[in-house]
């Protein structure tokens, strides 16, 4: 179960900060404004360390090595990473993992998946007409 967070938290993630496409009209464009774009590394060296800020309002997009995706917010990323503590008592940030290995094959490499491009994206104003 996600563990419930009210305030922003900071998580770190190795990778490249990409620039914010503009994209198509679409539905997800409606709702939600895209607020940064990462490409993630497989090793520390690769990539430059990023903090990211997710406020309550904040949606994330994670893609992975097969082209899976996964969209939800900072109180369910526990259950993609169900090692990731978001209220860490030494104040350091969480490290998102970019490996995920199903429960059921841990000990399989053909089962792993690689965390490839992380999005943050921020719920747009409900403006009732």
């Amino acid at each position: 179960m996600a563990k419930k967070t009210s305030a922003s938290t900071v998580i770190k993630i190795h990778g490249q900060k990409q620039a914010v496409q503009p994209h198509a009209p679409s539905l997800f464009n409606e709702y939600l404004t895209l607020d940064a774009t990462y490409q993630l590394s497989a090793t520390r060296a690769e990539g430059q360390e990023q903090l990211i800020t997710l406020a309550p309002e904040d949606y994330i997009q994670l893609t992975f090595s097969d082209s899976s995706t996964w969209f939800g917010n900072k109180e369910t990323l526990a259950e993609i990473f169900p090692e990731i503590d978001l209220q860490s008592r030494s104040g350091e940030p969480a490290v998102l993992p970019v490996v995920v290995t199903p429960d059921d094959a841990a000990r399989s490499i053909a089962s792993q998946v690689v965390l490839k491009f992380f999005r943050n994206t921020v719920k747009k104003p409900f403006i009732q007409v």
